[in-house]
């Protein structure tokens, strides 16, 4: 076990969306199939732009399996998915479309990176202690076309 603080890269609607477009392009049946963290934004997604496709929600990598089973039967070929689905599908023949993180949702983990760091620091005994505050660093306002 470590005290070194950890930051996770979250998936943004941006990430999903970004998928989700690509996936228009494939003329099977296909259905979004992850966890919460992936189908959550999806859901909102789809109601906003009134996308009509199949989301299914799973909360445990056993659950994957069965889901994309019954996706099968049901004559679905593709999946847009997480990393745990996406391993399962590929190996049951699905094809499938990875959501990652995309640029944004990179930012927003090193700036918090970057803030935590300047909210701890190390003392001499390399116990971790509060530091003043400093304000986190400033993106420039327009990145590789993205505003911030």
């Amino acid at each position: 076990m470590t005290d070194l603080p950890v930051v996770d890269i979250h998936i943004s609607v941006y990430d999903v969306l970004r998928t989700m477009k690509l996936a228009e392009n494939y003329s099977s049946l296909y259905a979004i199939v992850g966890f919460p963290s992936i189908t959550e934004p999806a859901h909102t997604l789809c109601s906003l732009l009134d996308f009509n496709l199949d989301i299914l929600t799973v909360n445990n990598a056993a659950e994957v399996r069965h889901t994309l089973e019954r996706l099968q039967q049901g004559g679905y070929r593709m999946v847009v998915c997480d990393m745990v689905t996406h391993t399962i599908a590929r190996e049951m023949g699905f094809d499938a479309f990875l959501i990652t993180s995309g640029v944004e949702s990179l930012h927003a983990a090193i700036d918090q990176a970057v803030n935590i760091r300047l909210l701890v620091r190390p003392s001499a005994a390399g116990e971790p202690v509060p530091s003043q505050h400093h304000p986190g660093p400033e993106w420039p306002r327009h990145r590789h076309g993205v505003q911030r």
